[in-house]
């Protein structure tokens, strides 16, 4: 029976692989029968907040252009209005290529921000690439957010405040840009736990153009990281600190490069007097100064995991310092450190896809990797395998099982390690399969999907030695090759990590492709 089974995935995967490129070599013959494609462009990366949009409800949305044979309607007009109508900013559209047909016609591929409709609408005689925010017809250029900065009082710029609950919930959390304002721009902090006793300064101020709820982008100035959006309704005023500056003294709040708080000094001079700079003239720090600090901040750091993070005062610091005046503080950020330790830090076997809730808004993660979906897709973690072992080998994330590492180094390290973005083989090697991947590797026959790492789903705290289960987010609507030079799709070229996009127009497609991610086969 197991065996009845997986020939009968086989065949279907292999079916699956023909349909894919058969299936559209005969759509776009087809389609020349009535309407040429002059071009199918992607949009440039520095346009995409110009490209956000609400429908008109006047078009449907179609897997193609909707005059083009074969076209399936994806969305009818009454639910393009209903989105219209929508209170949610999960429901707005984002605008990601554009196409121009023979008879002289427009239509932008657009997706709703939570990925739950996806397709080509009609955008009129323009080419919206002139300017995205002019289009007609289908779509309507939205503003997902009002600055509502010049309504802040003097007295909200001059107060401090704290997060009411910290946590993990979306009330405790910072993001990027107020949520649902942007694709695929998510959170900046998950959990605000560690931070409930920290103060946050006000400076932008925002409200959400379908949920009118307020936000504001907010600084920690003890631990810079956290800086994002929250909502207003998620500070209070903060309580009076009672550990007070003397007024003949100085605060220094040494962070480390990622902006996490490691110790706090005070420099202290007799006969200096509140208000005043640390300089006379507030730019040039006196020798006599800067040695007092040298030797004041090394002696705080002797013997901690930061000590190698500070020989002596850079130019910078010591203009900062400079400027500083007494009874009051000011954040010295420290270069990087390197843990020495033999703990390496590996990644696991098994990931998790994430997926989103249409109705929610929530994203939720589903086990994939060896163990689960990718099983009977005998090479498609290949990529992911290698870049596995790559990461699970690299020096750059051994050290102290003590020691927290920096997002900024986990980052660089699964960006080099390829990580980062890995590209999952769907179709079965031609080559007869072997242990070890050696033939899967040197394959490049077949299709892939491209899924992209979700850096929200990381733990909020990672240690040296700490085994990290990662979660993948997969790009919908293509699928890719490197095989050979394609002539199927025009105007696509290999994009920069050597593959060709194939965009899925079939509507049935994706829903296969999509039912993998999601449920797993």
């Amino acid at each position: 029976m197991k065996n009845t089974m997986k020939r009968s995935l086989f065949a279907g995967l292999a079916a699956l692989s023909f349909v894919a490129v058969a299936g559209a070599s005969t759509n776009a013959s087809a389609a020349k029968k009535s309407y040429k494609i002059d071009f199918n462009q992607a949009s440039s990366s520095s346009t995409a907040t110009s490209r956000n949009y609400v429908p008109t409800g006047s078009n449907a949305l179609y897997t193609k252009a909707g005059v083009l044979k074969s076209a399936r309607k994806v969305a009818d007009t009454s639910t393009l209005q209903n989105l219209a109508n929508s209170k949610k900013g999960n429901d707005y559209f984002r605008g990601y290529r554009v196409a121009k047909l023979s008879n002289g016609s427009y239509y932008m591929k657009v997706v709703t921000f939570d990925k739950a409709y996806r397709g080509w609408i009609y955008v009129g005689k323009t080419d919206p690439r002139t300017n995205y925010q002019s289009v007609s017809t289908g779509l309507k250029y939205t503003d997902t957010t009002q600055d509502t900065t010049s309504s802040l009082t003097d007295a909200q710029k001059k107060a401090t405040y704290q997060i009411q609950n910290p946590g993990t919930t979306f009330e405790a959390q910072t993001f990027k840009a107020p949520a649902y304002t942007q694709y695929k721009i998510g959170r900046n902090t998950t959990d605000t736990t560690n931070y409930k006793e920290d103060t946050f300064t006000i400076t932008q101020a925002a409200k959400r153009t379908r949920e009118g709820d307020q936000w504001v982008y907010v600084n920690d100035a003890k631990n810079p990281s956290v800086n994002g959006w929250i909502l207003q309704s998620s500070l209070k005023e903060a309580t009076p600190s009672t550990d007070t500056i003397a007024d003949n003294a100085i605060r220094i709040n040494l962070t480390d490069a990622t902006g996490k708080a490691i110790k706090s000094v005070d420099y202290t001079k007799t006969g200096a007097t509140k208000g005043t700079t640390l300089a006379t003239d507030g730019k040039t720090l006196a020798d006599t100064d800067t040695s007092a600090i040298n030797t004041l901040i090394t002696n705080a750091l002797a013997g901690t995991a930061n000590a190698s993070a500070f020989t002596s005062l850079s130019d910078t610091q010591k203009a900062t310092l400079a400027a500083a005046k007494f009874g009051s503080a000011v954040t010295l950020q420290l270069g990087a450190t390197k843990s020495v330790g033999n703990d390496q830090t590996t990644v696991s076997q098994v990931w998790n896809a994430t997926v989103y809730d249409s109705l929610s808004g929530s994203k939720s993660a589903r086990a994939a990797g060896k163990i689960a979906t990718m099983i009977p897709f005998f090479n498609s973690n290949v990529n992911f395998t290698n870049a596995m072992n790559k990461f699970n080998a690299d020096p750059d994330v051994k050290g102290s099982k003590n020691d927290v590492i920096s997002k900024a180094t986990l980052q660089a390290a699964f960006k080099k390690d390829g990580l980062d973005t890995v590209y999952l083989k769907i179709t079965p090697t031609i080559l007869p399969r072997i242990g070890g991947g050696f033939l899967d590797n040197i394959d490049p026959t077949g299709l892939y999907m491209k899924a992209d790492l979700d850096y929200d789903a990381l733990p909020a705290t990672i240690h040296y030695g700490d085994k990290i289960q990662l979660s993948y987010q997969y790009e919908g609507g293509a699928l890719y090759h490197k095989a050979f030079n394609q002539t199927i799709f025009p105007n696509i070229t290999q994009n920069a990590d050597g593959y060709y996009e194939l965009p899925i127009n079939d509507d049935i497609l994706n829903a296969i492709l999509d039912a993998i991610v999601r449920y797993g086969i």
